[in-house]
């Protein structure tokens, strides 16, 4: 069995957060504007650290295993760029890690006047080490899963717990659901106007997790984080596919619409 023993000790993290504050928000009304308009939800890309980081991420339906997609980083891209569905493999030799997305999950500088949430689903191809699903702000310890450390909140598949902020405080959550099995999708989802995190399993709507975190809206962008350890293989999807959950395919609940509400001009 995979150990969730973190390569990076808590106070090593710690300490790290201590040196390191949160980025401010950030405008992307740049380079990534143009590439969201064009490629919607198919814009959002997943980042990774070699070092931590064994196996392969293909964010584009011609890209070859392991093939690096620049276009994804620079945002200077068309519509035949659209990452797609991104397909994640990791090997036995894989360290703990975490996939943070390219482009915000949650936009600190950007409405949400047309929003309800946003949400992004995981298909589970095949878990044999861990996988965790949730949000992170950057800059992050590495070598740590999501829910570990500040800012940080996630469901764990291998346990079915959620964590946030504390690697020793997980609370059982997926009350019902005996184990992740081949085929399924787990949904993580954020709704603006109570500042509350949930998932989803097949389709269905779970309890929220949280409450009140990343509110009010406005101080801190929050990235979707995928945590991986071991030998696993999964999809991930922001809504270039339908989701399982038939509410998270309505407009207000797209990434894309949240980043197409324009900034608040509030900061």
């Amino acid at each position: 069995m995979t150990s969730k023993f973190s390569p990076n000790s808590n106070s090593d993290a710690t300490k790290f957060c201590s040196e390191h504050p949160v980025d401010e928000p950030n405008d992307y009304e740049g380079a990534y504007s143009g590439t969201i308009h064009r490629q919607g939800t198919g814009a959002w890309c997943l980042q990774y650290r070699f070092d931590y980081f064994d196996g392969t991420v293909d964010h584009r339906e011609d890209d070859q295993p392991g093939e690096n997609d620049e276009a994804c980083e620079s945002g200077d891209s068309d519509e035949s760029d659209a990452a797609g569905v991104i397909r994640v493999n990791t090997t036995d030799n894989c360290k703990q890690c975490c996939l943070m997305s390219d482009l915000p999950f949650i936009a600190g500088k950007y409405g949400i006047q047309k929003s309800a949430g946003v949400y992004y689903e995981v298909k589970i191809k095949e878990m044999g080490g861990i996988i965790a699903l949730g949000t992170a702000c950057r800059p992050a310890p590495q070598g740590r899963l999501p829910g570990f450390d500040r800012l940080s909140a996630a469901l764990h598949l291998d346990d079915l717990c959620t964590y946030y902020e504390n690697p020793q405080s997980g609370q059982k959550y997926a009350i019902g659901i005996s184990r992740i099995a081949e085929g399924d999708v787990v949904g993580c989802g954020y709704h603006f106007s109570t500042g509350a995190l949930f998932f989803t399993y097949n389709g269905v709507r779970l309890p929220d997790a949280f409450t009140g975190i990343y509110f009010p809206h406005g101080k801190v962008d929050v990235f979707a984080a995928i945590g991986m350890q071991g030998s696993n293989n999964l999809e991930v999807n922001f809504g270039y596919e339908p989701f399982k959950w038939a509410e998270g395919n309505g407009a207000e609940w797209k990434v894309d619409t949240h980043l197409k509400n324009g900034l608040t001009g509030q900061h």
